[in-house]
């Protein structure tokens, strides 16, 4: 098979796995001519195999048709909607990689199913973190370098359970994250509202570039500082900038707050902050 027929046939490939999954948007090339996506029952596993040999030896003039190899793992995720169950799912396959496992369909049932089955509890945990704003705050105290003096407060958030990176990790891959940046931004407006009224203190909230990729997350965020007036005192720092997808959407984000009369500052890659006015 020449290189631009591979190319043909991976293009067909791609599309059948991609149909044959939740929604059409479960399933990813996981490593070269490896691919996973997550199915429910109306699809069986062996009629999507079936598909894919029918592709790769629709033309192949050879005696010895290509074998295709797969592994089917059942998960009970029945608590979880079909979207939160393939977010909880892409975690999932996303951290199997990252501890080094080859997702060889000879290893993959080991510890998958186990981390399918975690994940999906965590995901319900973690929603309900979200939903009781249940998680503690600390402050940092950010120093202006030409001043030597303090500048504002940084908001940093604390779990009662757990390491926060983790959580956060966990939030951006499974699609919670605007949710967790909100809560955040309404523990703060409490906190300013019922402990810090009577100070000048400023403090800077976090957000993650992911959550500022959509409109909704705008919307939300305006509609609770309306309630209160705080632009003297709140500022919003983007986080690892080196993780923006889409920048003009992040662009908007922050250009919407600045005309709302807020600051925006830009996290810097570890080189200190910079403020848009």
């Amino acid at each position: 098979i020449t290189d631009e027929d591979w190319k043909k046939i991976t293009e067909q490939i791609t599309a059948v796995i991609s149909d044959s999954s939740l929604a059409g948007l479960a399933a990813a090339e996981i490593d070269d001519n490896k691919f996973a996506l997550i199915h429910d029952s109306k699809q069986p596993a062996d009629n999507i195999q079936e598909k894919i040999e029918n592709i790769i030896n629709k033309d192949n003039n050879k005696e010895e048709t290509i074998q295709v190899k797969s592994k089917t793992i059942e998960t009970q995720t029945n608590q979880l909607s079909d979207h939160e169950a393939s977010r909880a799912l892409y975690h999932t396959i996303e951290e199997f990689k990252e501890k080094g496992t080859d997702l060889e369909t000879t290893n993959l049932k080991a510890g998958y199913e186990k981390l399918v089955e975690n994940n999906a509890d965590r995901y319900t945990q973690f929603k309900g973190l979200i939903e009781r704003v249940d998680f503690d705050m600390r402050f940092l105290s950010v120093t202006n370098c030409k001043t030597d003096e303090a500048d504002h407060f940084e908001v940093l958030s604390r779990m009662k359970d757990g390491n926060i990176k983790d959580w956060i990790t966990f939030g951006e891959d499974v699609g919670l994250c605007g949710d967790f940046d909100l809560a955040v931004v309404e523990r703060t407006l409490n906190y300013l509202n019922y402990k810090a009224g009577a100070s000048c203190t400023k403090f800077s909230i976090n957000i993650s570039p992911q959550s500022v990729e959509t409109k909704e997350f705008y919307k939300k965020v305006k509609a609770l500082l309306d309630q209160n007036d705080f632009k003297s005192r709140l500022m919003f720092e983007i986080t690892n900038t080196n993780n923006i997808q889409n920048v003009d959407k992040v662009t908007a984000f922050y250009s919407r707050l600045r005309k709302d009369g807020y600051k925006v500052i830009l996290d810097d890659f570890g080189c200190g902050y910079r403020y848009h006015h």
